[in-house]
């Protein structure tokens, strides 16, 4: 916990009110804890274990303000200000402001975000398998009822097969069989870019937005193309969302050295109006009720599991540059 946190107590040093961040940190609802005394449930806030500062500050009805006082979380000791003020009616505030997160607090509430995450993936991946089979059913019957119409034809052979991947995809999430890389092998990824060029052309040609690929040669990357895909994919529809109307997006594709290793990389250059927060609060779990940053999370997961890299740089007013390396598949 990381803040402030806080207590009421009355006289003889019971509790009677029993804050919500206060209840976060010790575990302990304010239901369990009003009426018991606060060393019960909390340490006793003395000077060297022998006086106590809030029965001191209630004797001599006047407030204490201590700062950094060693308070204990699961990784050892924090640092803290103490803030002790007599109230009415013979009771007293007890303010503490931590000033550092607890190490293991943090990794906690990582993990249950990334639980939460993970029954709401759940709970969607559920959700679409109705939806998949009726658009599949729909592919179907306009192949049938438009067999001379070429373009179209070749549209719904590609979204016949998105929703063959997606469908799959679906089925193993939910049997527990999505590890990543179960599925990895040697990739283009140039192929692969070419391949997802068609799902831009309606939303750039709607805004007007001038689209450019520039392909060179690149080392062959081991992955598992449908998590590359949707990484990508994940990348250009942000790229697309942020431009304005007749905005610039770039994509290329190059080789670099890092260190003893070759990487393939593709960049995505956008003119948007740039991030409006720092890259690593869009690549970080996000926080309950930060709705921000999710698809470029799981960007950032799959890029990392196949040992690569996402990199962002971004100047408000000017746009945003986003790179994926991934290494050179070794023999």
């Amino acid at each position: 916990m990381k803040g402030r946190i806080g207590f009421t107590l009355d006289g003889n040093l019971r509790i009677v009110s029993w804050g919500k961040a206060i209840s976060e940190l010790t575990g302990l609802s304010a239901k369990n804890v009003k009426g018991n005394f606060y060393y019960q449930v909390f340490p006793r806030l003395s000077v060297n274990g022998k006086k106590d500062l809030i029965q001191e500050s209630l004797r001599e009805t006047r407030p204490l303000k201590i700062k950094d006082y060693p308070i204990r979380c699961l990784s050892g000791m924090q640092r803290a200000d103490l803030s002790i003020r007599p109230l009415k009616n013979k009771r007293v505030s007890v303010t503490i402001n931590i000033k550092k997160r607890c190490k293991y607090e943090e990794e906690l509430q990582s993990c249950k975000r990334l639980i939460d995450l993970g029954k709401d993936a759940s709970a969607l991946a559920h959700g679409v398998r109705t939806p998949l089979n009726s658009i599949k059913g729909a592919v179907v019957y306009l192949k049938n009822r438009y067999p001379e119409e070429k373009p179209l034809l070749e549209f719904m052979d590609i979204i016949e097969e998105e929703i063959n991947k997606l469908d799959s995809f679906v089925s193993r999430f939910l049997t527990g069989s999505l590890s990543p890389g179960t599925e990895s092998k040697t990739v283009d990824l140039n192929s692969l870019i070419k391949n997802l060029e068609p799902f831009l052309l309606i939303p750039a040609e709607t805004k007007k937005l001038s689209l450019s690929y520039t392909y060179n040669k690149i080392p062959p990357v081991r992955v598992d193309p449908f998590h590359i895909e949707q990484a990508l994919l994940n990348l250009l529809s942000n790229a697309v969302n942020a431009v304005p109307e007749k905005g610039k997006i770039k994509v290329q594709t190059f080789t670099q050295m890092r260190g003893q290793r070759r990487y393939a990389v593709v960049e995505i250059s956008d003119n948007g109006p740039g991030l409006k927060h720092k890259p690593s609060d869009y690549t970080s779990l996000p926080r309950e009720g930060n709705s921000h940053g999710f698809g470029l999370f799981l960007t950032r997961e799959i890029v990392q599991f196949y040992r690569g890299s996402l990199e962002i740089e971004s100047q408000r007013g000017k746009g945003t540059t986003v790179r994926v390396l991934l290494p050179e598949e070794k023999d």
